[in-house]
């Protein structure tokens, strides 16, 4: 009887192990840096400059790429305890930093709010022009990114 159990042990244990489950490994590649507004602000920066760094408004005094004006300039800096200098808008990273400041502010879930406030300050929504700026920024963004 010992015999029949050992050789009936013995005679399952191959058999079983071509019936468990393989290890699968599954390797995930590292993704990009997450930009939730980097369309926004390049469709911002066509519609406010056709993505010319030099590009300067006298009529606001505004500056770069996304045209930042004065009050905007002292506005972040003040927040986020910052000294740039109007022309320091000129550098399209700087422009970019200032500008995803305010984004990250409004938040990713309110496109049309960040919009209408980078183009009319913190009162953006009220303010009707604002709504035709932001249905260009619109356009540019379904025809760009």
């Amino acid at each position: 009887m010992r015999k029949l159990l050992l050789l009936l042990i013995f005679g399952l244990i191959p058999s079983l192990a071509a019936i468990a489950p393989e290890y699968r490994v599954q390797y995930i590649e590292p993704g990009g840096k997450i930009e939730p507004f980097k369309s926004i602000f390049n469709a911002v920066a066509m519609v406010e400059s056709n993505m010319n760094p030099n590009a300067y408004n006298k009529a606001e005094n505004a500056v770069g790429i996304v045209q930042i004006r004065e009050i905007r300039i002292r506005d972040y800096n003040k927040r986020a305890n910052k000294n740039y200098k109007l022309t320091d808008c000129y550098d399209p990273e700087i422009s970019r930093i200032v500008f995803m400041y305010y984004a990250r502010e409004i938040g990713w879930r309110n496109q049309e709010k960040l919009i209408r406030c980078w183009n009319g300050g913190p009162q953006g929504m009220k303010i009707k022009q604002t709504k035709i700026y932001y249905n260009k920024v619109l356009l540019t963004l379904k025809k760009y990114y």
